[in-house]
């Protein structure tokens, strides 16, 4: 099982590594397209078809280059004839005779009609992708090995309901259109669609190329809804097609009519809009399909798109002069000529400005605080600093009054020990010059302090520093006159003499290895 899950799996990454290659190198290559438009270059929906194609191809074969060869049957200006026709491809016979496309585009019904007639003579076997085209019928003759493309359908049931919504109980609807066979295509499909969906519908068709005929047949009707169908292919007396922003200009003034359009090229000035296809969608929706052929996939495996990529779009003046707002439209409906104010007009820039205003309003703030702070720091920093100064200052003059109190304890003390030297070397001296013995003990410890020369001599030694009441007879050998035992402590006169006693003893002192008696005076 694992097995055979690891071999799908691999097999899968082969084909997706394989399909990978396949469009790389499909799109690394250079294309050479054919383009052949219905109509002249400068009709708007011609332009606006032919804009949707190209920039959609480019922009997806960005590594490699694309190689457009354009014409134009113009059948707006002449007519679709069997001459015309057969003109027509002598002409490109001679012009393409060493020219082989990859694909050929070709844009609504008459350049369609002229291929499915022509293109095997002119070009074998290459694939066709078209857009813009009415006649839904036309699927019938199509080798479906060789083309795939767009539909166009003026859709007339959203504007009859839409319609219906913004001005009701408005019977008088009128179509209007230059009686083309592209019109005749778009007839067959209102009819259709109306009686399928809206049979209590009433409405009525205008068509003719002259222009003067339709204001003429306009100015009696006065008023009341008209919808534009097509009306490329409207002419003057001299049988000249009309510029079309000049038929729209002689429509909109023939009464005071609501016009509604089927069409995205027909939005100008007193039109007020409806749901419209859009020429430059059919283009771009066109070349994703050619993206397709371009790699290597059949037409036949490409569905046709019936559903036309059409839109709401409105014209604001004319909703504003018929009372309408933009509330009571379909949402993402695009609105054209839309009165703006200088907020509307700019607003992305003052937002940014705002934004970037906000942002340095908010940077100068924490700046501002930061240098507040700062400030405030450094305040505190000096005074803690002042203070410190004033502190080691108090400190340093504190110091120096200890240390000269010092020094001067110091040489009063020095000058106190030299007296006190001088007054012990004066009493040493006198007590040397004496000639009893003087012997000077502690109280109440009797430890040894001093001795003067007679009584170190009467002692036999000196000062015994290790001495006290206890040891004392011992460490000085003193006995009781005429025994050999020493004096008692408790009885010894010095002792005795710490509680105010006066006493006179005889004492042997055997160290000295002779007798002798000594009065003591002891106090």
């Amino acid at each position: 099982m694992k097995n055979n899950i690891r071999l799908l799996c691999g097999l899968l990454i082969i084909l997706f590594c394989e399909y990978l290659i396949t469009t790389a190198t499909a799109f690394a290559q250079n294309k050479n397209i054919l383009i052949l438009h219905s109509y002249h270059q400068e009709y708007p929906w011609t332009n606006s078809e032919n804009n949707g194609f190209t920039q959609t191809l480019i922009n997806r074969f960005r590594s490699g280059n694309i190689n457009f060869s354009t014409e134009y049957l113009d059948t707006k200006r002449v007519e679709l004839n069997k001459g015309y026709q057969d003109f027509f491809y002598l002409y490109l016979k001679q012009k393409y005779v060493h020219y082989s496309p990859d694909l050929i585009f070709c844009s609504d019904d008459d350049a369609l009609s002229f291929l499915l007639k022509f293109k095997e003579k002119l070009f074998e076997h290459v694939p066709v992708v078209f857009c813009g085209v009415n006649n839904l019928e036309v699927q019938n003759d199509l080798d479906r090995q060789q083309y795939t493309g767009v539909f166009e359908k003026k859709e007339i049931i959203p504007n009859l309901a839409l319609l219906k919504k913004l001005i009701p109980n408005q019977d008088k609807i009128l179509f209007l259109g230059d009686n083309s066979s592209t019109y005749q295509a778009i007839t067959q499909t209102i009819i259709a669609d109306i009686a399928s969906q809206l049979p209590e519908q009433k409405y009525a068709f205008l068509a003719n190329d002259s222009l003067s005929y339709l204001i003429k047949q306009l100015q009696l009707y006065k008023e009341g809804v008209i919808f534009l169908t097509t009306i490329g292919g409207i002419k003057d007396e001299n049988s000249v097609v009309v510029p079309l922003k000049n038929t729209l200009n002689a429509i909109v003034s023939a009464g005071n009519f609501i016009i509604i359009s089927m069409e995205d090229a027909y939005l100008e000035e007193g039109i007020l809009g409806g749901y419209v296809t859009s020429g430059f969608s059919q283009g771009k929706e066109a070349a994703n399909l050619a993206v397709q052929v371009l790699q290597g996939n059949s037409p036949a495996s490409i569905p046709l798109v019936e559903e036309s990529p059409n839109q709401y779009i409105f014209n604001y003046p004319q909703l504003k002069k018929n009372g309408l707002t933009i509330s009571q439209l379909p949402e993402n409906t695009l609105i054209l000529n839309r009165f703006q104010s200088l907020y509307d007009l700019y607003k992305y820039r003052i937002w940014s400005a705002f934004l970037f205003i906000l942002f340095q309003t908010l940077v100068i703030f924490a700046l501002v605080q930061n240098i507040r702070k700062r400030k405030k720091a450094e305040t505190s920093l000096q005074k803690a600093r002042k203070d410190l100064e004033e502190r080691v200052i108090e400190r340093t003059l504190e110091l120096t009054e200890t240390n000269t109190n010092l020094n001067n304890e110091v040489k009063e003390r020095q000058r106190a020990e030299k007296n006190i030297e001088s007054q012990n070397r004066l009493m040493s001296t006198l007590l040397d010059n004496l000639q009893v013995g003087v012997f000077m003990v502690e109280v109440p410890t009797a430890k040894p302090l001093l001795a003067n020369r007679r009584a170190k001599e009467l002692l036999g030694r000196d000062i015994a520093n290790g001495a006290d009441k206890t040891t004392l007879a011992e460490v000085y050998q003193a006995f009781k006159l005429g025994s050999e035992e020493l004096y008692p402590e408790d009885e010894m006169p010095i002792v005795r003499a710490f509680s105010g006693e006066k006493h006179s003893i005889e004492l042997t002192f055997r160290t000295c290895k002779k007798k002798f008696q000594e009065l003591c005076e002891l106090c």
